[in-house]
């Protein structure tokens, strides 16, 4: 246990798990200035001399992330959310300047609930097993205590992480629509998504609110009916919606929701809503009683729920049925394995026998191919040793980085290779050699991507809970997948180009039908390892009905190495012809120890007699 950073109270506690690692350390800290507003709080409370909107406008400075390199810890958010709590007891319809106190009052919601806080949601959910419901339960209450007494009031305030309208049901045509796209005044996020609530109007109603939480979904347990389950997500923003007075009685006609997926690669869609504890001892969870899938549509990416009451909705969803799971999961973790250590023996080997060689074999195209085999090298040994390197934070986060640089390196070097052939197929008697400048190129334009990826996402999206890669929630992911996809269509395009340009050759002409196919084969397998190509079949395995090309793709790319020393070692020509000079001077030299020998023995027996 130590003692908070300078300005805070509280400590700092670090646990071991089970099997001995240490996790990441919590941090039950509060800022003291934020401490000091709730305690003057509770003490004006006691004089009935508290002005709202002071409090309101000191903690939402004081809740504001104005560091970059800051975020606001489990004491704070803890300690806020009392403050909050505190205010609805006093605030009323009456209270002076009721549009700032609530501007204030959801400013500090949405610093609260900003995308920065998300780990420290995360770890208070670990330790407590609640997150921002706590957030969700106070904001209800709060719009409920200003509706309740006044349905005529009118508030639309957008911010970076949530949107909120109240309004009177005056003029209702058929049906209420939130967020209403098509009107000024929505966050412009809000606006770009295609979520929706669609509900019939209700003569018994006078005025409504809605609220679209845009970042709770990891800050929020995923628990439903009281039991934790690690499978399930939140895939798409939390939406919350009352009429005013409430309606407890079930709906005459269902409310429709429809919701934008985060992630699309997840699966099994469950409608729910919140369902509050009633028992201080237990947690609240979500619920799907009373709401029902009415559309998925995978290609729109939006889920379509109905329900027949009204609260805050979300839809939990799961990773796929046709994840790799089992005895194949277990069998393809295997061969990776082993693969990713035959290769890097393979790699090595081949790097030692080509600078062995170097004098017989020196060229540009192979300080691009040694170059080539040493990253490959380093991205084997990265990837066996830090990609699940999860436990601690900040090690998974730079071992992600490092990752995506290396394995960029790799590709953009594999697309030098590919760009050199192509330059000596189309220019052989050419004396400029652009080998160099190709290889300088592979290093540059991996550092840009990630230099750009680093400062866009801030380090978000750099390491997940699963594995020390590139989120596939945030979209980083599409900083590695882009540039792969990029390399690959080019290096086939340049297969196939050299293919057939080698077929046109008179000396292809030559031979036989058969004959040209097993020269293309055989020019296909030596430029596959090299080149990237093995990654197509990437494109083939992503679940089950395809385990079959799950295999051929671990086996191809785990084995890269072994390929690469079998088609650019052991069968290259110049290899070959190298080896063979070196073996005639190793016999050479031997012979000529013999002869020597053979007359040092002879001088020595005839001065013997």
């Amino acid at each position: 246990m130590h003692n908070c950073p300078t300005g805070y109270r509280g400590n700092v506690t670090r646990y071991c798990s089970k099997t001995g690692i240490y996790q990441d350390p919590v941090y039950n800290c509060t800022k003291a200035s934020i401490e000091n507003i709730y305690n003057k709080l509770i003490e004006a409370k006691k004089t009935g001399q508290v002005n709202i909107v002071d409090v309101l406008d000191e903690l939402s400075n004081e809740t504001s992330d104005t560091d970059e390199n800051s975020t606001l810890l489990i004491g704070d958010i803890n300690v806020a959310v009392n403050t909050l709590a505190q205010i609805v007891d006093v605030v009323t319809v009456n209270t002076t300047d009721i549009k700032n106190v609530t501007d204030s009052y959801i400013q500090t919601i949405n610093n609260i609930l900003d995308e920065s806080t998300t780990q420290t949601w995360k770890v208070n959910i670990n330790q407590t097993g609640s997150g921002a419901d706590v957030v969700l339960k106070t904001t209800d209450r709060f719009v409920e205590k200003i509706l309740t007494k006044s349905y005529n009031f009118t508030a639309e305030i957008s911010k970076s992480n949530l949107y909120l309208k109240m309004a009177p049901v005056q003029s209702c045509n058929g049906a209420l629509n939130f967020p209403e796209h098509g009107k000024e005044g929505i966050s412009e996020w809000a606006r770009s998504r295609k979520d929706r609530l669609v509900i019939d109007c209700d003569s018994t109603v006078e005025s409504f609110s809605g609220i679209m939480y845009r970042n709770v979904s990891l800050m929020i347990s995923s628990s439903t009916n009281n039991t934790k389950s690690e499978d399930l997500q939140l895939n798409a923003p939390v939406i919350s919606f009352t009429f005013y007075p409430n309606i407890t009685r079930q709906l005459v006609s269902p409310v429709e929701i429809q919701f934008q997926l985060y992630n699309n690669t997840l699966d099994n869609a469950r409608c729910s809503f919140w369902k509050e504890s009633k028992s201080e001892t237990s947690l609240g969870y979500w619920s799907d009683e009373g709401c029902r899938l009415k559309k998925y549509d995978k290609d729109e990416e939006v889920v379509v729920c109905v329900c027949d009451h009204l609260t805050n909705f979300a839809v939990l969803m799961s990773p796929s049925t046709h994840q790799i799971k089992g005895e194949h999961k277990e069998a393809l973790s295997i061969i990776s394995m082993i693969g990713c250590i035959v290769s890097m023996i393979c790699l090595v080997l081949n790097v030692a026998i080509h600078v062995f060689f170097w004098r017989f074999i020196e060229s540009v195209r192979y300080i691009i191919h040694v170059n080539l085999s040493c990253w490959l090298i380093v991205a084997y040994i990265l990837f066996l040793a830090g990609i699940n390197r999860t436990e601690n934070k900040d090690i998974c986060t730079a071992m992600a980085v490092l990752l995506h640089l290396v394995f960029l390196i790799v590709f953009f070097g594999m697309l030098a290779e590919g760009c050199y052939l192509s330059y000596t197929v189309l220019k052989p008697l050419s004396t400029i050699k652009p080998g160099m400048p190709l290889m300088i190129s592979s290093y540059v334009l991996a550092v840009i991507i990630v230099v750009i990826s680093v400062g866009a996402s801030q380090l978000q999206g750099y390491g997940t809970e699963q594995a020390c890669w590139l989120s596939t929630e945030t979209g980083l992911i599409w900083a590695f997948i882009a540039p792969v996809v990029v390399v690959i269509v080019v290096n086939f395009i340049i297969v196939v180009f050299v293919i057939r340009t080698m077929c046109g050759t008179t000396a292809m002409s030559k031979k036989s039908n058969k004959g040209r196919a097993k020269a293309a084969l055989r020019c296909i397998l030596v430029l596959m390892p090299v080149m990237g190509l093995t990654w197509g079949f990437g494109v083939l395995s992503f679940n089950s009905d395809t385990i079959a090309f799950q295999y051929i793709f671990a086996i191809l790319n785990s084995f890269q190495g072994l390929l690469i020393f079998i088609f650019h070692c052991v069968l290259d020509k110049k290899i070959k012809d190298a080896f063979t000079k070196q073996r005639h001077k190793w016999l050479q030299s031997t012979q000529s120890f013999g002869i020597s020998g053979g007359k040092r023995s002879k001088t020595q027996d005839t001065s013997v007699f």
